[in-house]
């Protein structure tokens, strides 16, 4: 697969973009949502398509256009975290966290989601299915910590059964911005849709189940401009020299996300912060 240019956090972004939509397996829901599971179980097919083993569930809600459905949304996201999650044991310690800079608004998905939850994980609640606990992690420019580092300690000290993981993701296409729910078995790896490079999160790390759960709300410069440039010159580009020139006018390290993105944010956190309490707060 090509990797120049080409930053996502979207398993059907890549899919899309080497050719494998065949591995996507497509069920249609109520009020036009959209399910898309793509199993990448073994090693070879996870290198072919250029993401990491798990399981991917996309809901697309691009073509919704009934207002109700947000509430069957919470409800289908909820059974599918249980189900990724797999059974725990009554009394089961889950930790939600919230990665993201929450100065930045298109970035803020993970720590607005985590002050909609209902934590469970206190004192007075000794009645509770499961105990459910969420923090936000920040980023390392505000709190000179890692988000990794600040989780292995929370992982150490709370010693949940499952963790669940919630970011913005970026996206390679427009149409998904906002429009899809991403839930993946793999983990994560902040920053990794915008061309970072940081440590892996994820069940072979803290040793218990790993749900990431993401919503598009930013692109990388970088890919809109090269796809954009291609509709119209095709292969005539010199990748080396508009590479180079990105980099020298600063573009390659832009992102951007749509004006509506507030919009968005509090339809993505809201549906998010609904199915994790419906699952685990109670």
């Amino acid at each position: 697969m090509e990797k120049d240019f080409f930053y996502s956090d979207m398993a059907l972004d890549n899919l899309e973009r080497g050719g494998f939509e065949s591995l996507a397996i497509h069920k249609k829901l109520s009020y036009g949502i959209e399910q898309i599971v793509v199993n990448l179980k073994d090693k070879v097919l996870s290198d072919k398509v250029g993401k990491p083993q798990g399981v991917y569930v996309t809901y697309d809600v691009s073509g919704v256009t009934d207002d109700r459905y947000a509430d069957y949304l919470v409800r289908i996201l909820s059974s599918t975290i249980t189900q990724l999650v797999g059974g725990l044991a009554r009394g089961s310690i889950v930790l939600s966290v919230g990665l993201g800079n929450g100065e930045v608004l298109a970035d803020s998905l993970g720590e607005m989601t985590m002050r909609k939850l209902r934590p469970t994980r206190v004192e007075y609640l000794t009645d509770t299915k499961f105990k459910l606990c969420s923090h936000s992690l920040g980023v390392q420019g505000a709190t000179g910590l890692k988000s990794h580092e600040v989780l292995s300690a929370l992982n150490d000290k709370v010693k949940p059964s499952a963790i669940i993981i919630v970011d913005t993701l970026a996206t390679s296409n427009v149409g998904r911005i906002g429009t899809s729910f991403q839930l993946s078995t793999a983990g994560i790896i902040p920053g990794s849709g915008v061309g970072g490079d940081k440590p892996r999160m994820d069940k072979s790390v803290f040793g218990v189940p790993t749900l990431s759960i993401g919503v598009p709300l930013v692109m990388n410069m970088q890919g809109v401009l090269k796809d954009f440039v291609s509709d119209f010159f095709e292969d005539k580009i010199d990748q080396f020299k508009f590479s180079s020139t990105l980099a020298e006018k600063g573009l390659s390290r832009l992102v951007v996300a749509p004006k509506e993105v507030k919009i968005f944010l509090e339809n993505a956190s809201n549906i998010i912060a609904g199915a994790l309490n419906l699952a685990y707060s109670k």
